[in-house]
């Protein structure tokens, strides 16, 4: 009799066990709501990979991938090492693009003055230039010449030799002088350069 009352326990406790244990088949979809969960409880082995797209997370939340912020830093170390090279008053590599070399040679005869000016191209903008002689020929062995660089600097789109601010610099302007000399003549040529930033 007490065996036969503790196997009836038994079934019945098993099968009390059996009826109340709930699992997914138990469950209708979309039956459960979010206030149902308890917080924190759901980990990230719980969520389908590539499931959740940017309509249901709050993007402002997430912080930065490594990779923007390699990029980033890498951007602001050329940024500062271009401030740092236009403030000692040089331009660094990084802001120049190319620089073409415009020149125009002249012939000054003796006892004379002769000048001209070198434009950049159209879009260009001048950042540079000079004078120099190249050569000179004396009629006479002995004679030394007497050559001088009167005037060497750039000019504006206006025009004006004082180069107004405001106005942008399109070429430079070079001068010369031969002066005359006792004992002889003497022919010399020099060269105006201008150094132009293309765009």
């Amino acid at each position: 009799m007490v065996v036969a009352v503790v196997a009836l326990f038994v079934a019945l406790g098993g099968s009390s066990y059996a009826a109340l244990t709930i699992n997914g088949k138990n469950i209708q979809n979309g039956s459960i709501a979010g206030k149902k969960l308890k917080n924190r409880t759901i980990t990230q082995k719980k969520v389908k990979k590539n499931t959740l797209g940017g309509t249901v997370i709050n993007e402002s939340k997430l912080g930065q991938v490594p990779s923007a912020a390699n990029a980033d830093n890498a951007a602001n170390a050329a940024n500062a090492a271009l401030a740092a090279s236009v403030a000692d008053g040089s331009i660094g590599a990084g802001a120049l693009k190319t620089i073409r070399v415009r020149a125009t040679q002249l012939n000054i005869a003796d006892g004379t003055t002769n000048a001209t000016t070198v434009q950049c191209a159209a879009g260009e903008r001048v950042v540079g230039g000079g004078v120099r002689f190249i050569q000179f020929n004396p009629v006479a062995a002995a004679t030394t010449p007497d050559l001088t660089i009167a005037s060497s600097r750039p000019v504006s789109d206006g025009g004006d030799p004082q180069v107004p601010t405001g106005q942008t610099l399109t070429g430079w302007r070079g001068a010369a002088a031969n002066a005359a000399i006792a004992g002889g003549t003497v022919t010399a040529n020099f060269v105006v350069y201008a150094l132009c930033l293309s765009p």
